[in-house]
C-alpha cells in the first residue's frame, strides 16, 4: 500500500522538564505529536527521526447498527520535521524489522488480513480470527515458519531466537532458574556455546539496541525457593528495596550488568538510552511516571499513564504513548488525550513551547 501523498500537518508542542541536578546536564526536551496512538500497539524507529505506530486518524466508518466506528491507520510521525505518513488499516499486532512491516487488518467480524513487506509496499493473506501456531519472531517479524530451523537438540533445551546472525540461546535446566548459553546458528551441540552468567528465571526479553551493538535485558525478581519444584518462583511487580539489575548481551558473548538503585521509579519498563535510563513507577502522589536514571541521579520526566516505548537506534531518543488522564475513564473525549510523544535525552538547551 503506498502512504498517502499529502503530508498531514499536525500539532507539535515542545516541553522543557527540569530533570537533572543543579550544575549537571540540561533539561530533556519532550515533543507531543498531537497524534492520537492507540494505546495497545507497539510503537517503533524506522530511522533516528521517524516513529511508526498505530492510531485512530479521524476517519470512521458506518457499522451495521449505523454507529461510527472509527478507523486505525498504520502512520510514521517525523519528530523533527513533524511529517505524517498514513498507510494501511490496523487492528493489532504492528511489528516492524530493518524496513519489513507485519500488521493485522480486520477484514470483516471473523476475518483478519495479515499485512507483510516493505513498509508502503505491503501483500496481505486473509485469516481466520487467529491461526493456530502461527507465530512471529520478535526480532526479525517474520513467521517462524520462514526462519530457518534450530538444530533438534536446540529445540530441547528451550531455545531462544536471537537475530539470525547473533544464533540463539539455550537454558536446559527445564523450567528452573538455569544459566543461558549463546549458540552461533549452526551449532551442533552445547560444547560449541559461550557460557553466560544469566538465569533463564532472571530475564524476560533480550531487545537489541544498534546503538551499544549489544541486547538489553531487564531483570525479572525470581525468589529462591529450594521446597519449590522449579526452585523457586518469579514476582511481580520488582519488589520494594531491592536493586535491579539489568544486562547487555554483547553478541560474542561478553555481558556487562548493571545495579539500578531501589525506589519507586521501578514499577514497570525500563529501556536504555544513551545518556542513562528511562524507568516507569509512581511519584509521591501515587501518579504513574516517567523518570530518567543516570548513575544515582534520578529525576522525574513525564506523569501519566506511559503504555508502550521504543528507544531510536541512536540511543538518544524515547517515543512514548502518554495518557496523562485518567486511565480508567473510557470515554472518547478522554481518548483523544493519547498521543505519541518523544523524549530527547540527547538535547541540549532549553526549548520552550512551539506550535506547528
Amino acid at each position: 500500500m503506498s502512504p498517502t501523498n499529502a503530508i498531514l500537518s499536525s500539532f507539535v508542542a515542545v516541553l522543557t522538564f527540569g530533570c537533572a541536578s543543579a550544575g549537571t546536564s540540561p533539561d530533556f526536551q519532550i515533543r507531543d505529536s498531537g497524534l492520537r496512538a492507540a494505546h495497545n500497539i507497539s510503537v517503533y524507529w524506522i530511522s533516528n527521526e521517524e516513529v511508526l505506530f498505530a492510531g485512530p486518524t479521524g476517519e470512521t466508518r458506518k457499522r451495521p447498527d449505523g454507529s461510527e466506528e472509527p478507523i486505525n491507520r498504520v502512520s510514521t510521525w517525523n519528530s523533527r520535521t513533524s511529517e505524517v505518513r498514513r498507510y494501511g488499516e490496523i487492528a493489532a499486532q504492528l511489528c516492524y524489522h530493518d524496513g519489513y512491516v507485519v500488521y493485522w487488518q480486520r477484514v470483516s467480524p471473523q476475518r483478519l488480513r495479515v499485512n507483510y513487506g516493505k513498509l508502503g509496499e505491503e501483500s496481505g493473506v486473509e485469516r481466520g480470527p487467529l491461526q493456530t501456531g502461527e507465530f512471529y519472531d520478535a526480532h526479525t517479524c517474520r513467521n517462524q515458519n520462514e526462519l530457518d530451523a534450530l538444530p533438534v537438540w536446540a529445540k530441547q533445551a528451550n531455545a531462544r531466537r536471537l537475530l539470525p546472525q547473533h544464533g540463539f540461546l539455550v537454558a536446559d535446566g527445564g523450567s528452573r532458574n538455569t544459566t543461558y548459553s549463546l549458540c552461533p546458528t549452526d551449532a551442533n551441540d552445547r560444547a560449541q556455546c559461550v557460557g553466560l552468567s544469566i538465569g533463564q528465571r532472571e530475564v524476560r526479553t533480550f531487545n537489541w539496541h544498534p546503538f551499544k551493538g549489544a541486547y538489553f535485558a531487564v531483570g525479572h525478581y525470581f525468589q529462591v525457593d529450594a521446597s519449590h519444584p522449579d526452585g523457586g518462583v518469579g514476582r511481580s511487580p520488582w519488589p520494594k528495596g531491592v536493586p535491579m539489575p539489568v544486562w547487555w548481551l554483547y553478541p560474542d558473548g561478553r555481558t556487562e550488568r548493571v545495579m539500578l538503585p531501589s525506589g519507586p521509579w521501578l514499577n514497570y519498563f525500563v529501556s536504555p538510552t544513551r545518556n542513562g535510563f528511562a524507568t516507569v513507577g509512581h511519584n509521591n502522589a501515587g501518579q504513574q511516571t516517567l523518570y530518567f536514571m543516570a548513575g544515582d541521579a534520578v529525576r522525574p520526566i513525564l506523569v501519566g499513564l506511559i503504555e508502550k516505548d521504543a528507544v531510536s537506534p541512536d540511543g538518544c531518543r524515547l517515543a512514548v504513548i502518554h495518557d496523562p488522564k485518567k486511565p480508567s475513564d473510557p470515554t472518547p473525549q478522554h481518548q483523544r488525550h493519547i498521543t505519541l510523544k518523544v523524549i530527547d535525552f540527547c538535547a541540549r538547551g532549553r526549548y520552550g513551547i512551539q506550535h506547528r
